[in-house]
């Protein structure tokens, strides 16, 4: 789907052919602007990648370093007020590489409001990378994203496209 507002038309009719345009003695048409979001795009590539995540029942080290992997089939559970430490493996260490983590915690599928990046211990360096990850007592409840990135760069941002770096997302179980 392409992002933005689109238009959705909604028709009944008692007889005849149903479609989306033309005339109808017995029927109503209401149209309604619909807003498409997606989360935001992310890729890498290069030498840089991650080659291990632990959070809490999460222990992901069988990562490929394809520059993006969704790995939203693995989730774990966290309550509201709860914390989780989270353990990120740098696959090619540099020294310069940074570690940035992001979880949605309402749901917009955005990764831009106040505290929704968390605080990654080990940044920039060698790593491992780690962090105490604590739903706010704000978070929407239910499944949410949670991204972390590795990448060789000045300022790491959860969305884009960067050279030299790796991006996973998982899934976080909000109670």
């Amino acid at each position: 789907a392409i992002l933005g507002n689109t238009r959705m038309r909604v028709r009944i009719m008692y007889t005849g052919a149903l479609s989306s345009c033309g005339f109808t003695a017995y029927g109503e048409v209401e149209d309604y602007t619909v807003t498409v979001k997606g989360l935001c795009q992310a890729s890498g590539g290069g030498w840089e990648y991650i080659s291990g995540v632990e959070i809490g029942t999460i222990n992901n080290t069988g990562t490929d370093a394809s520059g993006y992997t969704d790995y939203a089939a693995m989730s774990t559970t966290i309550g509201v007020g709860q914390s989780l430490p989270i353990t990120i493996t740098n696959g090619q260490p540099y020294s310069g590489d940074q570690c940035g983590i992001w979880v949605d915690w309402n749901h917009n599928d955005e990764f831009t409001d106040p505290g929704e990046e968390i605080t990654v211990i080990g940044s920039p360096g060698l790593g491992p990378y780690t962090a105490l990850n604590t739903p706010p007592t704000g978070a929407s409840l239910g499944s949410t994203r949670i991204r972390i990135r590795i990448a060789y760069v000045g300022a790491l941002e959860a969305c884009g496209h960067y050279t030299y770096g790796e991006v996973e997302d998982y899934r976080l179980n909000v109670m």
